[in-house]
């Protein structure tokens, strides 16, 4: 009989400091306000060393007090300081949180709802930090017919099934607007985890033990969860509770234990179920052992008790085993089932008889489930190759991989990941496809890209694709469309004229359309765009050749580089006056211009060709006399005789 425990059982932290504190204050006058845990074990260990516990604060005087894991209100604490006791506080910081919350909800004027059990010390004491004014439910039915003042704030026991939470929160959200509920889940994360691991738990096993007190909240909450489950499920207080008569036809046990169980009580279960857990052999039953020893012809194996039994060679797999000292390896667990006791006792074992027994129940639930499971090639045959499952599986070479596989031979020995694909006990055929696995997984990798990749990304793919209106580019699990026009700035006939499959390119996202799983690419877009470029190539006063492309009865556009081309206004043509540009220039004339503006915004280029053109020089008609007179100078014998 299998035997497991939950991986989250006994003390939470919270509990365990609470019972630490009171250990280091035990003496005659400790007292601890109620019961410390809900676990009549604890509560009898504490009494043997003299702390007992005290439910009315009024009465308790002079003395220290423990207030445990629950914590209390602030008229509570309030009676206790009045009487002259030391406050020792063991309250969980979880529930403490909650108590401040909800005061501080108080504090706002917001109206408090708290989800849990009104009788229970936690709820009881948060309740008083809202001046005993919060309303308290811990059904489906209660929220369904709750009327309260909205906004409201909603805090939740710390020990709360976080299932049941979230059904009643969905009922709350269906009568209130988001706006109109604070919610905070103060649930612990102690608490969620241990649920969790019993209810995982409870589906493995055929039988549950839930340790912990009657009283205790949480304990009740994981017999519950077990329930749920549909397993059977006992609630017991120790060890002494436990009846043989539970195991009848048992074959695996959980055990799970509240918050407030002590380790000691978990152990003591846990022995006990093994204790009673039947220790006779007979032939047919099935038994777990593990491998003592190994030698040419037989595996020997430690069944428990001292017992040792042998498998022979024959009995140890499905499969023909050539050396048994490499498939059989010392401390390894096996299943197998007893197959003969002889009259001393000697107990003959066969893996293979409980392999055959069970594979085919797992492989059908693994084909049903679409498990992945693994195993490892044995050899290539015609068709494909065979992989050990427990038995022989053949995977056909064409589910082997997305691609086609030339040598199959170099996946021997290699561990697989596949799917059962089909299965046919009557004709022993378990077809396998690793084919299947990958597809999923790639379906599941375009669909994470899809989401992530934005419009505006930079990439750097592959072509995988061409066609006559564009190329498809892998960029990494997608193949996004670039289409002709997208390729580049200037014109492209046919993509195959300037890319090719397998050629590494930058592309940026234009658009994704996550649903139809299409993805728009632009390699043009990562490019600077021929005016970009001219900006980085002129200046303005730079004179340039160009071509003439087009006319109009403003002027002339004129290329002075691939895919560019400026405007030559029709003033800017000749110094003479030009009443049509056809009158002085026609398409595909060779001309001169000079730039005289750049506006890379607008894409807009002035250019200029009668500012190319060299000016006449007027040098040869300037006077090189000084011409200038001096009227005083020139008349000056004139001047002289008027004297």
């Amino acid at each position: 009989m299998e035997v497991k425990v939950a991986k989250y059982s006994g003390f939470c932290k919270g509990v365990e400091d609470a019972i630490n504190l009171t250990e280091s204050h035990c003496s005659e006058k400790t007292y601890t306000l109620g019961p410390l845990v809900h676990n009549p074990d604890v509560i009898e260990y504490f009494e043997k060393k003299g702390v007992y516990h005290k439910t009315d604060p009024s009465k308790i005087s002079n003395s220290k007090v423990v207030l445990r894991s629950h914590g209390v209100g602030p008229n509570t604490i309030e009676i206790l300081k009045q009487n002259n006791n030391d406050i020792i506080d063991g309250t969980c910081p979880f529930v403490a949180r909650v108590q401040k919350i909800a005061r501080q909800l108080l504090e706002d004027n917001v109206p408090v709802l708290i989800i849990g059990d009104s009788s229970h010390p936690e709820i009881i004491g948060i309740n008083q930090w809202t001046k005993d004014s919060a309303i308290i439910i811990d059904s489906e039915e209660q929220a369904k017919q709750l009327d309260i003042k909205a906004p409201f704030g909603v805090v939740v026991q710390t020990t709360f099934s976080l299932d049941k939470f979230k059904r009643i929160m969905e009922i709350l959200k269906g009568k209130y607007s988001e706006e109109e509920i604070i919610v905070h889940n103060t649930i612990c994360r102690a608490t969620d985890l241990r649920q969790k691991s019993v209810k995982e738990l409870s589906q493995t096993v055929d039988l549950m033990l839930v340790i912990g007190g009657e009283n205790s909240s949480n304990t009740a909450k994981l017999k519950e969860i077990c329930l749920e489950s549909g397993v059977k499920t006992y609630l017991i207080q120790n060890y002494k509770d436990i009846d043989p008569q539970m195991f009848t036809n048992v074959k695996s046990v959980g055990i799970a234990a509240g918050a407030s169980t002590p380790e000691w009580s978990i152990k003591e279960v846990f022995n006990m179920v093994k204790e009673i857990e039947s220790n006779e052999l007979e032939v047919g039953k099935e038994v777990e052992g593990e491998i003592a020893k190994v030698t040419e012809e037989v595996v020997l194996v430690d069944i428990g008790d001292k017992e040792e039994a042998s498998i022979p060679k024959k009995e140890f797999s499905l499969l023909k085993i050539e050396n048994l000292e490499e498939v059989a390896k010392v401390g390894e667990k096996v299943k197998c089932i007893i197959t003969n006791i002889d009259d001393e006792g000697n107990v003959t074992l066969s893996k293979k008889q409980y392999d055959e027994n069970h594979i085919w129940e797992k492989l059908q639930k693994d084909l049903e489930a679409e498990t992945v499971i693994s195993g490892k090639v044995l050899e290539e045959v015609k068709g494909g190759i065979t992989i050990d499952v427990g038995a022989r599986g053949f995977m056909p070479a064409s589910l082997i991989d997305t691609q086609y596989i030339e040598d199959l031979s170099s996946l021997v020995g290699q561990n697989l990941e596949f799917i059962v694909k089909e299965l046919d006990k009557e004709k022993n055929k378990i077809i396998l496809s690793r084919k299947d696995l990958l597809l999923a997984e790639k379906v599941k990798n375009e669909q994470k890209l899809l989401e992530e990749i934005k419009p505006g990304q930079r990439i750097t793919g592959t072509v995988r694709r061409i066609t006559d209106f564009g190329a498809f580019v892998d960029i990494g699990g997608v193949d996004g469309l670039v289409h002709v026009s997208n390729i580049a700035w200037k014109r492209v006939k046919h993509p195959s004229d300037v890319l090719e499959v397998g050629q590494k390119v930058e592309v940026e996202v234009l658009e994704v359309k996550v649903e139809e799983k299409r993805v728009g690419l632009s390699i043009k877009a990562t490019q600077k765009s021929p005016y970009e470029q001219a900006i980085d190539k002129f200046t303005p006063g730079d004179i340039v050749d160009g071509t003439v492309v087009r006319l109009t009865g403003f002027g002339a556009f004129v290329e002075i580089a691939d895919g560019v081309d400026g405007l030559v206004h029709i003033s800017q043509i000749s110094d003479d006056h030009v009443s049509d540009p056809k009158d002085v220039l026609e398409v595909g004339q060779k001309v001169q211009v000079k730039v005289l503006e750049l506006k890379p915004e607008e894409k807009r280029i002035s250019l200029s060709i009668k500012e190319a053109q060299p000016k006449e020089s007027f040098e040869e008609y300037s006077e090189t006399e000084n011409l200038e007179v001096n009227l005083g100078e020139r008349f000056k014998d004139l001047f002289k005789d008027k004297e």
